[in-house]
């Protein structure tokens, strides 16, 4: 390449263009250390809050999960893992459901992975995932609460079926025992109005009175 000659104008800066230049190189200096300072805090602030909020969703107890307006899981925690006994990688990116406006807080199966089915508490609230809209879901397993409530009801329908049964029982043992005890006692007073020894007309209270108590108890 054969050489070429380049003309060098000479530029000549003023003392205060100088200053000027400097000046400004300063204070745009100044300006891009604040960014990258502010910056920096901004990234510290969400990492902090990144970190609260794995936090949060790693040490409740309930399930959560994010899904899309569609329905399709796009995060669960531990919690949820273990409400379903199945693995994120299992989960993440399958459908859901989808949840209806009007459907705030209502109970749901849950189909384990071994085939077991539980009683789930599902509220719903509407959140932003990744800047796009979305669900977040909160699960409660209640399988257990649902479980003892079960037992509960059961033994007081067995009780009042108990006490049921106990009140017919004595009603009808009352009728039996009173239609004998009612014989006894008339033919009782019949012998104090016969003409008997002094001695039989003694025992006869001795008769009565039993009969009497415990006509008065039932």
């Amino acid at each position: 390449m054969p050489s070429q000659i380049i003309d060098v104008i000479p530029v000549t800066i003023a003392k205060n263009e100088l200053i000027s230049l400097l000046y400004v190189y300063i204070r745009f200096s100044e300006r891009e250390k604040k960014l990258s300072s502010d910056l920096e805090s901004f990234e510290n602030k969400l990492k902090n809050h990144q970190e609260y909020f794995r936090n949060i969703v790693g040490k409740t107890s309930a399930g959560i999960i994010i899904t899309d307006e569609e329905g399709i899981i796009q995060f669960i925690n531990e919690a949820g893992e273990q409400i379903f006994l199945r693995k994120k990688s299992e989960l993440l990116c399958t459908p859901f459901g989808v949840i209806h406006e009007n459907e705030i807080k209502k109970e749901i199966d849950i189909v384990r992975k071994n085939g077991d089915v539980g009683i789930g508490e599902l509220t719903t609230v509407k959140t932003e995932w990744k800047g796009k809209p979305a669900k977040l879901i909160l699960i409660n397993d209640i399988t257990d609460h649902k479980q003892m409530q079960e037992k509960l009801d059961h033994a007081r329908l067995k009780a009042l079926e108990s006490d049921r049964l106990k009140t017919a029982f004595l009603a009808n043992m009352s009728h039996e025992i009173r239609t004998p005890l009612n014989g006894i006692l008339g033919f009782s007073q019949f012998l104090t109005q016969e003409n008997i020894t002094d001695m039989r007309k003694k025992s006869i209270p001795k008769l009565l009175k039993p009969a009497e108590i415990i006509y008065s108890t039932l």
